[in-house]
């Protein structure tokens, strides 16, 4: 992965989507959706090559820049997306992927101590940061049809960093304001936890419900409901959701929420953390919007701050900046891959069974998968792709106490080299059932 990378990894188109696969609506919902982040297919073309960054004041040396294309969108615009990465052909732990709020502009130029984190995360942790931004107008390019259709232009970027060996080891997304949105409707709408272990969020999200911020007295504050039109415009019967509010229930609400009709709210294995300060000049209208957000949502592990004297961009505060940190390395500690257990009896399972993160991750030829069995019994290690369909059987039959291991070499049952992309890895025993993800990146 590592020479590719120094080759310009990102220099090889990829298949253009021809098409939607999005889940079943319950409302008639424009949404834009390119089916599984790890199907294989994105939009994004290459515009310019991968080369060093000017080093200045803020981007020191080692800094990659490249510059990519997105038409994953329903509103006929092509977005030009603006990456630069540390770490470049290192091999590191974990990914974080920022995402400033209005997206046209890199955390670490923007904020007072992101660039401060970035490179204690990348001299302590070796965690690699990948900052991207919206070229031009970033979220706010006329027409935006709302966040669970702009979150589609981000969901459609991680899947080719993933194909591409950026995303390594453990992948955690932070977003601030509307990075926060893209981050939690790319959750809801795109699936995006099957590439991504955790995200931290700084002020927001919001709007988990349209209907309400637009008809609830104690929001009747008019920037308030001015930002929600400007972010939020749909082309669902020409009109934007808060300036046409009436008791009469409108589709455009529930298609632009948050948690919307649509919404998937259940993420098996992921980390989620939401930061709110107290200073935030948007509460306590974004305070209510996330709280109703974190209560709604079901995760591995999820945690809510808010951390006393902190604004609306957490990074421009030292605290936040600090708390922020802490809850990246919350991720990161997690381990690579996520891990769901569903023990097969009452009795809690032993400390001595598991599925062990597999090495390397991700990989190119081959991957060696431990376990560890309290007992001899019946053990099944299989791989699947996202949809659930089995791909290789890698052991099924009686295994003595003690630990284990196995070999996928990236072919199916019957021999044939899989596509790149993310995987998953089951352990079946009498104690517990294991998942854990795997990539491949050929």
């Amino acid at each position: 992965m590592n020479s590719l990378l120094r080759a310009g990894v990102l220099g090889v188109l990829v298949l253009a989507s021809g098409g939607a696969a999005g889940r079943a609506a319950a409302q008639p919902c424009p949404i834009v959706d390119l089916g599984s982040p790890t199907d294989g297919l994105t939009t994004i073309t290459l515009i310019q090559p991968p080369a060093p960054c000017p080093v200045d004041a803020v981007w020191g040396p080692g800094w990659m820049c490249s510059v990519l294309q997105s038409v994953a969108n329903d509103n006929g615009l092509v977005y030009r997306i603006g990456l630069r990465w540390n770490r470049d052909g290192i091999p590191s732990n974990g990914t974080v992927t920022w995402l400033q709020g209005g997206g046209k502009v890199y955390h670490r130029e923007a904020t007072t101590y992101a660039a401060a984190v970035q490179d204690e995360l990348d001299a302590q942790d070796g965690v690699r940061t990948i900052e991207i931004a919206i070229l031009g107008n970033g979220f706010l390019e006329f027409p935006r049809n709302g966040f669970p259709n702009l979150s589609s232009i981000y969901a459609d970027l991680l899947e080719f960093l993933v194909g591409r060996g950026l995303i390594e080891g453990v992948a955690v997304h932070y977003g601030n304001s509307s990075g926060a949105m893209i981050g939690a409707n790319s959750l809801a709408y795109h699936g995006v936890d099957q590439i991504l272990d955790g995200m931290v969020l700084g002020g927001g999200p919001y709007w988990a419900d349209l209907d309400v911020t637009c008809s609830d007295p104690n929001w009747a504050d008019s920037s308030i409901r001015a930002d929600v039109d400007v972010w939020s415009y749909t082309e669902f019967n020409g009109t934007t959701p808060c300036s046409t509010f009436s008791a009469t229930p409108n589709p455009a609400y529930t298609c632009r929420s948050t948690l919307g009709a649509d919404a998937q709210t259940v993420y098996p294995g992921m980390v989620v953390s939401v930061i709110i300060g107290t200073q935030d000049p948007f509460n306590p209208w974004i305070d209510t919007e996330a709280t109703v957000y974190f209560q709604s949502i079901s995760a591995e592990t999820k945690t809510m701050d808010r951390p006393t004297g902190v604004g609306h961009t957490v990074f421009n505060f030292l605290p936040g900046a600090n708390l922020a940190k802490q809850r990246i390395r919350d991720v990161i500690a997690a381990g690579p891959g996520s891990t769901v257990s569903a023990p097969e009896s009452s009795g809690s399972r032993s400390a001595a069974s598991g599925l062990l993160p597999p090495l390397p991750n991700p990989f190119r030829a081959s991957t060696q998968i431990r376990f560890r069995v309290p007992r001899e019994s019946a053990v099944r290690l299989t791989v699947h792709d996202p949809a659930g369909r089995r791909v290789a059987t890698l052991i099924d039959g009686r295994r003595s106490a003690g630990e284990h291991g196995a070999l996928w070499d990236g072919r199916d049952d019957a021999g044939r080299a899989v596509a790149s992309g993310i995987y998953f890895l089951r352990l079946a025993s009498p104690e517990a059932r294991e998942t854990r993800k795997v990539v491949l990146a050929r």
